[in-house]
């Protein structure tokens, strides 16, 4: 393990680990495969972590990486506005 894996566990660190509170919230549904690697996952790296702020945070950072690719299916199937706001 050299200095690249170090700092790549800080940023995971950083950007999902984080804790905090979710303010307006909608529920949806994970599988229960998920649910388990996760809840295992926190409850030895970062207990305080709430299960529904780290798959908020994972969600948001996949929808910030792909925003071109999702807003480009999106206007090809309905040729409307782009799904995101610029």
């Amino acid at each position: 393990r050299g200095l690249g894996d170090v700092y790549k566990r800080q940023s995971y660190r950083r950007q999902f680990l984080k804790g905090g509170n979710i303010q307006l919230r909608q529920q949806a549904y994970i599988s229960l495969e998920n649910y388990q690697f996760i809840r295992r996952f926190l409850s030895v790296v970062a207990p305080g972590v709430s299960m529904s702020k780290y798959i908020d945070d994972i969600l948001t950072a996949h929808l910030e990486q792909y925003r071109e690719e999702i807003n480009s299916l999106y206007n090809n199937q309905i040729n409307n506005q782009p799904l995101y706001k610029e």
